[in-house]
């Protein structure tokens, strides 16, 4: 997502578009004191320092650093969503950082007008933090609004069995849920003898697959519409039960 601010020192900031936010110091004041990474090596010195956090389009964050501004300085930052930043008005610095969300490791380095002589230099010194990984199908299962362990129980006789669903050891419970939640259904004790599945209804016509996945025994369904249906054995008739989403 693209960002733009126009930053007016201390902690004023107008014209915000996005998700950029200046980030104030816990302790008080408008400015940080941050290590300069320019000049003689092998000393350390400390600058005050403008500070933004910058949520990026692939998930990660970095931060903005504009070392030694002033209250009195206006700067225009403008931020593509994917890390490079441009500086419509530079407002007198003379260089800033992007840094990672949780240290002072340089990517990259913004040189202005009173170094450069001229236009924007960009000093590449980093790599931009990757995207986060996926989720697993286990992870996803594990964090679902609702998780139902299926199991099986005759309610019949040995001679004349009739098998019900049991869902977290109730006998085929209608089940009801919203659009948006997540259900985890971990069949895998009975998944050879009583395949579990979705319906539209209970003869079992029309089977129903939007928003489901199925992994070693395990299905998880992601609820993306209202209206009724039915959870059923594949195989066997009569042993399910309905769903309500809202």
């Amino acid at each position: 997502m693209a960002d733009k601010l126009t930053y007016k020192g201390g902690s004023k900031v107008v014209g915000s578009s996005g998700t950029m936010k200046l980030v104030l110091p816990k302790g008080g004041g408008d400015f940080h004191r941050v290590p300069r990474w320019w000049g003689i090596k092998g000393t350390v010195a400390y600058v005050e320092a403008a500070i933004f956090k910058v949520p990026l389009d692939n998930g990660e964050t970095v931060r903005l650093l504009l070392p030694g501004v002033k209250s009195h300085m206006t700067v225009e930052i403008r931020h593509d969503g994917s890390g490079t930043f441009t500086f419509p008005k530079e407002g007198g610095i003379e260089r800033a950082a992007v840094v990672g969300a949780d240290s002072l490791d340089i990517i990259h380095e913004y040189q202005f007008a009173k170094i450069s002589g001229g236009s924007v230099l960009k000093r590449t010194v980093g790599n931009l933090p990757e995207p986060p990984a996926p989720p697993t199908f286990a992870e996803r299962v594990a964090a679902a609004n609702f998780n139902y362990a299926v199991g099986v129980n005759n309610i019949g006789t040995a001679e004349l069995p009739q098998n019900v669903y049991t869902l977290n050891g109730v006998d085929g419970p209608g089940i009801a849920f919203g659009v948006g939640d997540t259900v985890a259904f971990d069949f895998t004790a009975v998944q050879l003898a009583h395949p579990f599945r979705l319906y539209t209804d209970s003869t079992k016509a029309t089977p129903y697959n939007n928003g489901v996945e199925i992994e070693s025994g395990v299905m998880l369904w992601t609820v993306g519409e209202a209206g009724t249906f039915s959870y059923q054995c594949s195989i066997h008739a009569n042993m399910g039960g309905t769903i309500t989403v809202s």
